[in-house]
Formats: structure tokens, sequence, C-alpha cells
């Protein structure tokens, strides 16, 4: 059994298996959540809506109608990580926008792009940049910790040097002290 699947905004059509979510739909697609899912109860990164074919998905899960009960998701949505395409026909699913505070959280899609738009020459000096910066927080990192192996080292070394001298005191015991 095959679903006929499209996503929205992306306007993505494409045909999947039935018993597969519509998380691991959008993922074989090439779709992307506004936030990655965590699946995990209290999760809502992956609400998205029903446009078309909810009765052909899974009935909602206990988490979804929690969510619904709470006045967090209305009945057109679902976690695309709990409804699974159950029969076949046709599912038109919209993916939400990320809203303001999810795209301040998204920073590396600037990079990403700024990198993208440099010329060869200017990324190639870039990831030398980046690698020396990686390699001398990486020696400043083992300079540390030769530091405090080297003050461990010292640290047994003195305490066995002590033992050893206490233990021979102990061995001369009273004759060493006693006048010949």
């Amino acid at each position: 059994m095959t679903v006929a699947i499209t996503f929205e905004p992306a306007h993505l059509t494409g045909l999947v298996a039935a018993g597969v979510s519509l998380l691991d739909a959008a993922k074989r697609m090439g779709v992307r959540l506004p936030a990655p899912c965590t699946k995990l109860e209290d999760c809502r990164s992956c609400i998205i809506i029903i446009d078309k074919g909810a009765a052909l998905l899974s009935l909602p899960s206990d988490a979804e109608q929690r969510l619904r009960d709470e006045g967090l998701m209305t009945a057109e949505q679902r976690l695309a990580c709990h409804a699974i395409i159950e029969r076949n026909g046709e599912v038109m699913v919209t993916i939400p926008e990320a809203d303001e505070s999810a795209k301040k959280q998204e920073p590396l899609k600037d990079v990403r792009k700024a990198f993208g738009e440099l010329p060869f020459e200017k990324k190639l000096a870039a990831l030398v940049q980046l690698e020396a910066l990686t390699m001398s927080e990486a020696l400043d990192a083992i300079k540390l910790k030769t530091i405090s192996m080297g003050g461990k080292i010292v640290n047994v070394v003195a305490r066995k040097a002590r033992s050893v001298k206490e233990s021979r005191s102990e061995d001369r015991g009273p004759s060493a002290n006693r006048p010949s």
C-alpha cells in the first residue's frame, strides 16, 4: 500500500508506504521541520497541519489528545512523529513556518549561507583558520592535561618517597637512637 503525500509550502509530492509516520515521510522526502523532533511526550516541535487525508492516519495519541485538551493544538494539527499513515489515499500536510524566536536560534543557517557565497580561496582560508583554531584549542587542552598529570605524578612520587623514608626510620627504630 502506498500513499501519495504532499508537503506544503515546499510543494514536495511523493509516494510513501503505509505504516510510516509523517515525520519519517518528511525526512525521506527531504522536508525539514521548523525544529528537530525529540519524540518526547511534551515535545511540540513537530506539530504539522493536516489539510487533506486525516482519515487515512492513525487516531491521535494520548500526547496529542492532551495537547488538544490543553488548547495547544487544534483538531487539524498532529504531531508528525505520532501520526502514522494507515490507509491508501492522498495526504496533504502543511509544515508551519518557524516563529521568530526559533529563527533567532538558527544562526548556523546564516553562517552556512555566508560561507556558501564566499569565493573558493576565501572558503579555503576560512577552513584553514578554523582548523588552526581547533588545533590550538586541542594543544592547549593537552598542555593543561599534561601539567595536571605532571602534578599528580610529582605528588605520587613525593608520597612514595615519604613512605620509604618513614619505613626506613621505623626500621632503624630505637637502636638508632641508642648511645654507643
